[in-house]
């Protein structure tokens, strides 16, 4: 989990939306929790920041070679939501893999078997069990920001 008081936060958050959107529209009740979950995944995850990996230098250089306006990571937008799209993706292919079904039930039982990926994020190692869903702990996260149409790390120019 890595943070108690961000545990407890996010908690109350989850709540807070949950409990407004059931009153003012209840039938997106639900859904509100995942797009809550979409927001934090595009402001807080690394994502291509910082000193690339060889995971990170491989993708950043394909997708130069595929969208010419790519010059570089500067130029992936938004890299945190490409970052978090890549590493889910492949995630759920090992799940899958794992599973050897695309049944819903299995595939869950797929996620737990994962022993190791080495993702554009960060290395996943057992990221799932059966108490802990969270492949990405709050080390995994740093505060953004938009400077000129880029996302970048607060603090980095």
């Amino acid at each position: 989990m890595g943070s108690l008081p961000g545990a407890v936060l996010a908690g109350l958050l989850v709540g807070i939306v949950f409990s407004l959107t059931s009153l003012f529209a209840p039938d997106l009740a639900e859904l509100s929790i995942f797009v809550l979950m979409a927001v934090v995944l595009l402001l807080r995850p690394q994502g291509f920041f910082g000193k690339q990996g060889p995971v990170g230098e491989r993708v950043i250089k394909a997708m130069m070679a595929k969208y010419p306006n790519v010059k570089g990571v500067g130029d992936i937008t938004p890299a945190v939501g490409v970052a978090n799209a890549y590493d889910a993706l492949h995630l759920a292919a090992l799940a899958i893999a794992a599973a050897g079904s695309t049944d819903g039930d299995a595939v869950r039982q797929g996620f737990y078997k994962i022993d190791r990926y080495e993702g554009l994020i960060k290395t996943y190692v057992k990221p799932f069990n059966t108490s802990d869903h969270d492949a990405l702990g709050s080390e995994d996260y740093v505060w953004a920001q938009f400077i000129e149409n880029r996302i970048v790390p607060v603090g980095m120019k």
